[in-house]
């Protein structure tokens, strides 16, 4: 008498589950639901993977940290780009505008005339309490 379910086919079954309970995991969903689709669908378990993810912006939009340059707004300030050059004078808006722009980060020095020595900006960053 023929077998209705052979061994090699439960193995490619559970090799398929396997791979979408894995993906699924990497992906922080259930990887359990995920294996059993995997087993009893095979390839088209995967293929759900290979589907490229939306990307919510709501989401990313509330995880960005909030940041508060503190110093002074009415004085021209001056930083020192990635080759050292100094840059400014420049407003207090232009360096905000030029951190979130990446053409200087955290540990970029900076300088305004009520300072004796040039500081880091990350002296100057505040993130206000209730934000990520």
């Amino acid at each position: 008498m023929k077998e209705l379910i052979s061994p090699s086919f439960i193995i490619l079954s559970s090799i398929y589950g396997i791979i979408s309970g894995y993906l699924a995991y990497r992906r922080k969903k259930n990887p359990y639901f995920w294996f059993l689709i995997g087993f009893f669908f095979g390839l088209i378990g995967i293929a759900f993977f290979l589907i490229p993810q939306k990307k919510d912006n709501r989401k990313s939009a509330q995880r960005r940290q909030v940041m508060i340059l503190q110093g002074p707004i009415d004085k021209m300030w001056f930083y020192l780009d990635s080759s050292m050059q100094q840059v400014g004078p420049i407003s207090y808006n232009a360096l905000l505008s030029a951190f979130k722009e990446g053409k200087i980060t955290k540990n970029s020095y900076t300088w305004h005339e009520n300072l004796s020595e040039w500081k880091k900006l990350e002296d100057f960053m505040i993130f206000p309490k209730g934000t990520n």
